[in-house]
């Protein structure tokens, strides 16, 4: 049976498994908060909203932003200026060994170089300065929400995945506004500045450069799509493995009570085996990019060298080996920043997907809105029942019109099969839910 055999045969598999799975967690779900599951849906994909939602919060900072983009583009406008000051060294200066004026054009270079380092260090600092202050208010507001969020919210999510959001979802956003932001300004102010140089230096050389952009574009944009659902898959198995470590935990006593033991274990070991197949395609997928940019990358590379020396040898063209060698270097700088956006679009997909899964969490409908202020001095312990019907999931009642009276110093025993609703009715008197009908 061949690898690609066998990745299909694990790929149906995991998804017959999940199938399987989200059923039994819906199940579990009608039975109400006796028996606990989760169920994760799938969410309609928002890229433009989850940006604008991520701008709400870096947008506090726009003086710091400001510096950013002032030091970026000094940056790219300084690593634009390196080939042409390397060519006009090799041709004024090298090729007629001027050695005085080569060590001018050399103090030069150093000093843009330098400059180049201190700008570029500049940018990234205050960038990280501003993605941690970020994501620490995203994590804040995460968390301020689980605690207006109703037991309902609860008994129908595990733990660990409601955890994953707050860590690992948050630390994807965490760590790709640190570079996302400053690259992606940096590769288009790069790109641009990098072709206007080569139309400057040799239009026709240039030409052999811009054949291939639409090629390595819509190679990017269609892994795009694929590496995009695919991380968001692995972000929801993460979740998911994680709620079953936190259940394992909590309820050890209980596994062991019973001998749970090896179900416990074939669950994790199907849910692991899940996420490392989603883990796989979304890694495999990604991992095509750069290998195959960087294969246009060194061929353009090539191809330039090529063609300029046939210019230079049989005079067709006015050029220079200066001008060669700027022109190999503007052809790497204007792919360069494809490669790098390539990269970003990866960690881009990363973070949304995470981003999305937080802010449905922060989205959530809050438990009640508190519109005034109801005390009593004196509770006297008479709980009441008066006709209570109640239902987790419509037209799937838990209680139908109950009515029981449980006087002050008296004890009651609430007796019945799993699934019957003792917990519901100790979870009504808590005021966890409120009633469909009647009156406690």
């Amino acid at each position: 049976m061949s690898n690609k055999q066998i990745l299909d045969k694990k790929t149906i598999i995991a998804k017959n498994e999940e199938k399987a799975f989200d059923q039994k967690a819906m199940g579990n779900k009608l039975q109400g908060p006796g028996r606990h599951g989760v169920y994760v849906g799938s969410k309609a994909k928002n890229v433009k909203g989850t940006i604008r939602r991520i701008w709400d919060y870096i947008g506090k900072y726009r003086l710091a932003l400001l510096l950013i983009i002032i030091t970026i583009v000094l940056t790219s406008g300084l690593s634009i200026l390196m080939p042409w000051l390397f060519a006009i060294a090799i041709d004024d200066y090298i090729s007629v060994f001027d050695y005085q004026g080569t060590y001018r054009i050399a103090a030069i270079i150093m000093s843009v170089a330098v400059a180049t380092s201190i700008l570029r260090f500049i940018s990234q600092y205050t960038m990280v300065i501003i993605s941690q202050k970020t994501v620490k208010q995203i994590r804040k507001d995460a968390f301020d929400k689980l605690q207006l969020l109703p037991v309902k919210y609860y008994d129908t999510n595990q733990a660990g995945d409601i955890t994953s959001k707050i860590t690992n979802d948050v630390d994807l956003i965490s760590n790709s506004l640190a570079s996302v932001l400053t690259q992606l300004i940096s590769s288009v102010i790069t790109l641009i500045g990098a072709l206007v140089m080569m139309l400057i230096l040799n239009p026709l050389l240039a030409l052999v450069v811009i054949v291939f952009i639409p090629i390595i574009g819509v190679f990017t944009m269609k892994i795009g799509k694929i590496t995009k659902k695919g991380f968001k898959e692995q972000q929801k198995h993460v979740g998911l493995l994680n709620g079953i470590i936190e259940e394992s935990i909590s309820g050890l006593k209980v596994v062991k009570l019973y001998s749970q033991e090896e179900n416990i274990i074939n669950e994790f070991k199907n849910r692991n085996e899940q996420l490392r197949a989603s883990g796989f395609r979304a890694q495999v997928y990604a991992g095509i990019v750069m290998p195959v940019v960087n294969f246009f990358n060194n061929f353009i590379y090539l191809l330039v060298v090529i063609v300029g020396a046939v210019f230079y040898i049989t005079k067709l063209v006015v050029i220079s080996v200066g001008d060669i060698y700027a022109m190999t270097a503007y052809a790497r700088q204007f792919i360069q920043p494809i490669a790098n956006l390539a990269q970003l679009f990866n960690a881009l997909q990363q973070a949304l997907a995470g981003a999305e899964r937080v802010f449905a969490l922060i989205d959530e409908d809050d438990e009640y809105i508190h519109d005034g202020d109801t005390s009593r001095e004196h509770l006297s312990g008479h709980v009441e029942f008066e006709d209570v019907s109640f239902r987790y999931v419509e037209d799937t009642p838990v209680l139908k019109h109950i009515s029981f009276d449980v006087e002050h110093g008296t004890t009651t025993a609430i007796v019945g099969p799993t699934g019957s609703g003792k917990t519901t009715i100790i979870n009504l008197i808590n005021r966890f839910y409120d009633v469909d009908e009647g009156s406690i």
